[in-house]
């Protein structure tokens, strides 16, 4: 995977790419494979780079409610990082896809670190 050609990591130097290669997980993931679970804590940024995701509650009934489908490229529930707060809903694949699994912390050390050649 070429993490240039990825627009959050394009203006970085090699040294930089090969840094934050360190606290990525790549996930190839199938048509309706969980990505996160409503309530569940966020430890990692979620950057959907191929295919379509779904963001949904279930109601008492067990009725899946879309609320929003993300098309690549894009980041997922990015907010709940930002807000430390759980995710507000379930996630799953509507494709088959990829999604890079950045650990929030580790980034955001990365990026507050002075030498970041963006």
């Amino acid at each position: 995977m070429n993490f240039k050609e990825i627009f959050l990591f394009k203006n970085l130097d090699d040294k930089d790419i090969n840094e934050i290669k360190n606290f990525i997980i790549v996930k190839n993931l199938k048509k309706e494979d969980i990505v996160f679970y409503e309530k569940e804590e966020p430890h990692y940024l979620h950057l959907l780079i191929e295919g379509i995701a779904r963001v949904y509650k279930v109601d008492n009934k067990g009725n899946e409610l879309i609320i929003h489908k993300f098309f690549a490229p894009s980041l997922i529930a990015e907010l709940a990082n930002f807000e430390k707060i759980p995710y507000p809903a379930n996630c799953a694949m509507e494709s088959d896809g990829i999604i890079l699994k950045i650990e929030f912390e580790k980034f955001k050390k990365f990026l507050k670190k002075g030498d970041v050649n963006w």
